[in-house]
């Protein structure tokens, strides 16, 4: 008899172990799954503001145009790539930044490319049609938080909001 109570006081503890760490994982999984969403939000979107105001410090420091390119769907964007000169001028320098599935990121105008100038200032294009809006932002969200990157003309400087 004593035989069959240890294994009732085995299962018991297993079933209120299971329950603990399904309790927890309940708790510590979605936790996590926020955390590294936020943590990868953070990180594409400083990604993409240093791309772009290397790109704009380039395209001065070297007085030549750069086109930073967006493959879009609709306002959704699906990557942004740039290339220019790496250290040398005869080596070419190709970036591409794929936007993870569960980041929204869009822009407030349909547009295709950025054409930096020399000037630090920028042009907007929708297939080879330039695009005279002058506000222009692309705001990146996930499920608990939104970023947005402003482009201001006045000033020629891009700033990212958090």
């Amino acid at each position: 008899m004593s035989h069959s109570y240890k294994k009732g006081i085995t299962l018991i503890e297993m079933v209120i172990a299971i329950s603990i760490i399904s309790i927890m994982l309940l708790i510590v999984i979605p936790t996590f799954v926020k955390q590294n969403e936020k943590i990868q939000l953070d990180t594409v979107s400083e990604e993409i503001i240093n791309t772009l105001q290397l790109v704009q410090s380039h395209a001065h420091s070297t007085q030549q145009e750069i086109v930073v390119t967006f493959n879009m769907q609709n306002t959704n964007i699906l990557e942004i790539g740039t290339s220019y000169p790496a250290i040398k001028d005869n080596i070419q320098r190709h970036t591409t930044k794929t936007i993870p599935p569960f980041i929204n990121a869009k822009t407030n105008i349909e547009i295709n490319k950025i054409i930096f100038q020399p000037n630090n200032s920028w042009k907007l294009y929708k297939d080879s049609t330039l695009v005279t809006n002058s506000n222009f932002n692309i705001t990146l969200e996930s499920q608990d938080e939104t970023l947005k990157i402003n482009f201001y003309p006045n000033s020629k400087t891009i700033h990212l909001l958090e």
